[in-house]
């Protein structure tokens, strides 16, 4: 495997298990609450502030797989037709919500709807990552398999992430 791949490849890992632990947790915090508030907030906390730090990793490391790094931001000019372009708005739309999210949580308030949302978005953003792959022609990655494959990594990995930290 080429050197210039593994940064595309921990990308890819990281911002899978940053998508599915805070799924999990998030999950996590809404079935515990109806338990006990306060136990809620406490196991769930501490993997939840984890998500941030994985998807900006996850975000640097991409910019090690282009050429020109410094010219990444024009990635985005072809959202209407790019899966990559896709995948970096929801990479960023997800940190936004991260962070938006972790401002709730330290006023000691729930924002359930911006956790739902900010969950739904990290799992559209590994989505948008499995199109690419999809959308590449290549027989090993066309099909329905490539959809599984990302979305079993993301379940794996945010319910062993989950696990650690609960």
């Amino acid at each position: 495997m080429l050197r210039k791949e593994w940064p595309l490849i921990t990308n890819t890992i990281l911002a899978q298990l940053a998508a599915g632990l805070f799924i999990f947790l998030a999950w996590d915090r809404i079935v515990l609450s109806r338990e006990s508030l306060q136990l809620a907030l406490t196991s769930t906390a501490q993997g939840l502030a984890w998500t941030g730090p994985v998807i900006v990793l996850a975000m640097l490391l991409s910019l090690f797989h282009l050429g020109k790094p410094f010219r990444a931001y024009r990635a985005m000019a072809n959202l209407p037709v790019s899966w990559l372009s896709w995948e970096i708005f929801f990479s960023g739309a997800f940190l936004l919500l991260w962070i938006i999210f972790m401002v709730f949580e330290s006023s000691d308030s729930i924002a359930l709807p911006l956790m739902v949302a900010a969950g739904l978005v990290g799992l559209l953003n590994v989505i948008s990552m499995s199109n690419i792959y999809s959308s590449t022609g290549r027989p090993g990655w066309k099909g329905t398999g490539t959809y599984l494959d990302f979305l079993g990594s993301t379940l794996v990995f945010g319910s062993v992430g989950a696990a650690f930290f609960l």
